[in-house]
């Protein structure tokens, strides 16, 4: 999971559903509401007389319930005996989904060693490099430097810098994977970034900081989170509302994924994402795009159209926790791109984009679309991204 801010502190000046805030990449650490008179007496505060009807109380839920107001003991107490029940209660909705994994008896350390154990294994993939904000972390920047825990660079590209390619010049410069070496790495090393007229996009900071993904912990192998430094679980007493809230979904998008299948051919035979490519290729109305990159953007496998809308379909292996989340990575970062540039310098944008996927395939143009059609697509279709994998779990 990844999203546009780390951390953020907002006031709503109208009044606001709970429900509009849900997101489940968000972590809400603290709410402060406020909340009218007859919700106030439902969960037991009482009024004077000559107070007004329309007074409102201002409650803050942190590690700890605090309602500004003055409350005589009886009343706390009847307070509290309320809120025990309605804490008993089955619960309508989920804020959010993620509760620190200490919350739950689980030691920060513990994770982090094992975190330290599957580096040191070289098993990285449940683990991506993402900066503060990966669309930013892929699209604003002209440099990117990994320095030592010496202040020296130890990688200076002006690509992305990935774990991958972290640990590949690891090996390449015959260091030994240790576990001492690891946890320097990770609490010691430092990533940061500049752009095109130097200035820096990322400050210096931990690799550990900068890194997400999950291990999985103990005999039952729950999975625990690692965002910006922090270690997350699910809770679990949120599972359900999770699983409809993924059903209701699932059941919404299905019918279209089955139409939009159906009408352009999608459901080839392919072992992988290459093969299968080729098989696209063979179908005179699709545009495949894939590797084809612009700003170090990949804007889609494969592009295709009907009489009102213009998709852009990203394709990964297994509809798993590391293929969703690639594949959404790939998608947003996509989607950024593609608003900027359209935003800015539409027309030279998708002509130098054309350009490129054509350079791709070996070829001057295209059959599915000429430049100029091209280019209309983008402007006059409304666009839809669509995530496809190869296989589920």
């Amino acid at each position: 999971m990844t999203g546009n801010r780390t951390s953020t502190h907002r006031t709503n000046r109208t009044n606001t559903s709970f429900t509009a805030e849900q997101d489940l990449s968000s972590i809400y650490k603290e709410l402060n509401v406020e909340i009218d008179r007859s919700i106030a007496t439902a969960i037991g505060i009482e009024f004077d007389k000559e107070e007004s009807l329309k007074k409102k109380v201002n409650l803050i839920n942190k590690d700890s319930l605090v309602i500004r107001r003055s409350l005589s003991l009886s009343n706390l107490s009847s307070i509290i005996s309320k809120l025990n029940r309605l804490e008993a209660q089955r619960d309508n909705f989920a804020l959010n989904y993620l509760v620190l994994a200490k919350k739950k008896g689980i030691k920060k350390s513990d994770l982090t060693n094992q975190l330290i154990e599957d580096f040191a294994n070289q098993k990285l993939e449940c683990f991506i490099l993402i900066g503060d904000d990966y669309e930013k972390y892929v699209l604003n920047v002209d440099r990117y430097r990994v320095l030592m825990d010496d202040g020296n660079a130890f990688l200076d590209k002006t690509t992305p810098i990935t774990l991958i390619d972290i640990f590949d010049e690891i090996l390449r410069q015959k260091i030994r994977l240790s576990k001492n070496f690891v946890s320097k790495l990770l609490k010691n090393w430092q990533i940061e970034t500049t752009d095109k007229n130097g200035n820096r996009e990322l400050y210096p900071r931990n690799i550990i900081d900068v890194i997400q993904g999950f291990v999985e912990y103990g005999d039952v192998k729950k999975p625990c989170y690692l965002i910006n430094g922090d270690w997350y679980i699910f809770d679990d007493v949120y599972s359900d509302i999770l699983n409809k809230e993924y059903e209701e979904l699932y059941n919404f998008k299905i019918k279209l994924a089955t139409a939009l299948k159906k009408n352009k051919n999608l459901d080839k035979p392919a072992a992988n994402e290459a093969a299968y490519n080729e098989e696209l290729k063979k179908e005179k109305d699709i545009i495949v795009s894939h590797t084809a990159l612009y700003q170090n953007v990949e804007i889609a496998d494969a592009i295709f159209w009907d009489a009102s809308t213009l998709y852009l379909m990203h394709n990964k292996g297994t509809f798993n926790g590391i293929g969703a989340r690639d594949l959404l990575n790939q998608i947003l970062t996509a989607a950024e791109c593609l608003q900027n540039n359209r935003t800015i310098s539409s027309t030279t944008f998708l002509s130098q984009y054309y350009q490129t996927i054509c350079q791709t395939l070996n070829i001057s143009k295209h059959p599915a679309a000429t430049k100029s059609e091209f280019i209309r697509l983008f402007r006059e279709k409304k666009i839809c991204f669509v995530a496809g994998f190869f296989r589920w779990l």
